[in-house]
């Protein structure tokens, strides 16, 4: 009956949020249940096609399990030590080179969910990104991925003053950020499977944007994101900048030769779940899977006046599943 219950929440849920994996372990109500319900997924998962099973949905599925089985250790995600533990364990990852008080900054500046939801070796990483970015409009880089055949990118848009404010993304958060960079990855040709969007003030009242995209290139992997680098970065400084419209971007993306192919009709259906987080509201998007789908979401919701804080996004053939 509920086989399909761990494979939604991994797939379509923030399994870095302490609501949703307490809410998934209530309803197992036991570390044996969580064992036999992850075998059952993997079997089921693996056994649906020979390409349902991807190392990323496996990745997934590990992550939500280890979360739960934490909690049933006894592991509160929430605890201030553990807040506290990763601000120092970054601090061992952080080049001596540079400025120790950034990193500070940084950590006490970025929202409690980013510290919760990465390592501290990722937050060293991002704040490197940031640290760069200080002469530069936006900026994105290639940092370590957890995720195998996934490449993480940082992109950071820097912070203007704040009566102006506007893979490791960093960059001045404003209103159609999200919309902007999700145009110049489809631009160039790169598949999105996750994004968190983070921003934080800066000492000089700057808010600023770092936001990470889980993103690989359909043919070539992990290796098509580093060389796709130089490109996006000039297409990202273009969206920050204002030389070009997202739009834009979009009508001078050729579409693959795949993509003209006659293939099934999927229904659009939008759910809204006010439920599955205190904080969010929960979009779920399933529709015709094509080329800048991202893109059309997170620019509605902006036409709408709507923050995005999360995004995860689903493929099963030409079936796309956005949350």
């Amino acid at each position: 009956r509920e086989h399909l219950a761990m494979y939604l929440v991994a797939m379509r849920r923030d399994v870095d949020d302490p609501t949703t994996v307490t809410e998934f372990a209530r309803k197992l109500r036991g570390r044996q249940r969580l064992r036999t319900l992850y075998l059952l997924t993997v079997a089921d998962l693996s056994t649906t096609s020979p390409t349902s099973m991807t190392r990323w949905k496996a990745s997934m599925l590990e992550s939500l399990f280890r979360a739960t089985n934490n909690l049933f250790d006894g592991d509160s995600p929430g605890d201030p030590s553990r807040l506290k533990r990763m601000r120092e364990e970054a601090a061992l990852h952080w080049n001596t080179e540079l400025d120790q008080r950034f990193l500070d900054e940084f950590c006490n500046t970025m929202p409690e969910r980013y510290l919760l939801s990465n390592t501290s070796a990722e937050i060293a990483a991002h704040a490197k990104v940031a640290f760069e970015v200080q002469n530069e409009p936006v900026t994105a880089a290639i940092v370590p991925s957890r995720h195998p055949d996934v490449a993480e990118l940082c992109v950071v848009t820097q912070g203007s003053p704040a009566d102006e404010a506007g893979l490791c993304v960093v960059a001045g958060d404003r209103p159609g950020l999200l919309a902007g960079i999700t145009a110049a990855l489809a631009a160039n040709r790169l598949d999105i499977f996750a994004a968190q969007i983070h921003s934080r003030r800066m000492s000089d009242g700057a808010l600023q944007a770092v936001d990470l995209f889980w993103v690989r290139d359909p043919v070539e992997g992990p290796a098509g994101v580093e060389a796709a680098l130089p490109k996006l970065k000039r297409d990202l400084r273009n969206v920050i900048r204002g030389r070009v419209a997202p739009r834009e971007l979009l009508q001078g993306r050729k579409p693959a030769r795949w993509s003209e192919r006659p293939s099934s009709s999927v229904p659009t259906e939008i759910t809204i779940d006010q439920s599955a987080s205190p904080q969010h509201s929960v979009i779920e998007v399933t529709t015709k899977d094509k080329a800048g789908v991202l893109f059309t979401i997170a620019q509605a919701l902006h036409d709408l006046g709507l923050s995005i804080a999360l995004a995860k996004i689903s493929t099963e053939c030409t079936r796309a599943t956005d949350v």
